[in-house]
């Protein structure tokens, strides 16, 4: 069955062709590439100022999460959903909000690697950061299509 074919609960479709599956594909990647890139340079960067507390981490991903965040935002509306209408005046809270609950999804990954397991590397981060991201996306794909940019 093709993804533009897919039909969630009250006969929405997930995706109203292919290529804009291959559009939300395409802006997670970037937006992934972007959470990942500045979580590095804002771990890397504390090193030689020797930071390294214990809260690092999480700071360094709230602010990669919130710069991929703000750019998926403006991508999807604009490559993705163009032309949908959308819900309510309140889009982009609730945008942020579902993306909030797509952080806390994302970061639970990494805080049971360093708080519970111990881990403590940059790679374990990352590994944990994508297992993470990945699971948060399809949550926020799910939530933003069914709340934030409806119909067709």
């Amino acid at each position: 069955m093709a993804v533009g074919h897919k039909r969630l609960k009250h006969g929405a479709k997930l995706f109203s062709s292919a290529a804009q599956a291959r559009n939300y594909i395409a802006v997670g990647a970037v937006a992934v590439a972007i959470d990942i890139l500045i979580f590095n340079l804002a771990v890397q960067a504390a090193a030689p100022l020797n930071l390294r507390s214990s809260y690092l981490p999480y700071a360094a991903k709230l602010a990669s999460f919130g710069a991929a965040t703000m750019f998926s935002f403006w991508a999807q509306s604009q490559f993705v959903f163009k032309g949908r209408k959308q819900a309510n005046r309140l889009v982009k809270t609730s945008f942020f909000v579902i993306h909030a609950t797509g952080f806390g999804l994302a970061i639970l990954p990494l805080w049971v690697g360093r708080t519970l397991l111990g881990y403590s590397s940059l790679l374990m981060d990352n590994v944990l950061t994508i297992f993470g991201t990945s699971f948060a996306i399809l949550a926020k794909l799910w939530l933003t299509r069914r709340f934030v940019f409806m119909g067709e």
